[in-house]
């Protein structure tokens, strides 16, 4: 999964742009607006994905903010299946609720 999400990325974003392994962080993207943090989860369901990475994103953006130099930090939680209603309406109200710039990319390994 972590090979084909660089991959993706890196198409996407350009190498110079894609970091891997960072201060713990599995995939970094910097762009000109934004600091995009990835945390990959190999479960195989989705609930246990984001209950996994859920507590490591949170650190990444918000424990050591001085990373990220001031830039907006979007959060994506990466599993190998796409997460359901229950988990999408759960990850609606953590962006509503919360405000947190979360979402769920789904990488099929």
């Amino acid at each position: 999964m972590h090979k084909k999400l660089e991959a993706l990325l890196v198409r996407r974003y350009g190498k110079r742009n894609v970091t891997t392994e960072f201060e713990g962080i599995d995939v970094c993207v910097h762009t000109a607006n934004e600091v995009i943090l990835y945390e990959i989860k190999s479960d195989t369901s989705p609930r246990a994905v984001i209950r996994n990475a859920l507590g490591q994103v949170l650190e990444y953006a918000f424990y050591r903010p001085k990373l990220w130099k001031g830039a907006h930090v979007r959060l994506v939680i990466v599993g190998r299946n796409s997460p359901g209603s229950a988990e999408r309406q759960y990850l609606y109200r953590l962006r509503k609720d919360f405000h947190l710039p979360m979402s769920y990319k789904t990488v099929k390994i």
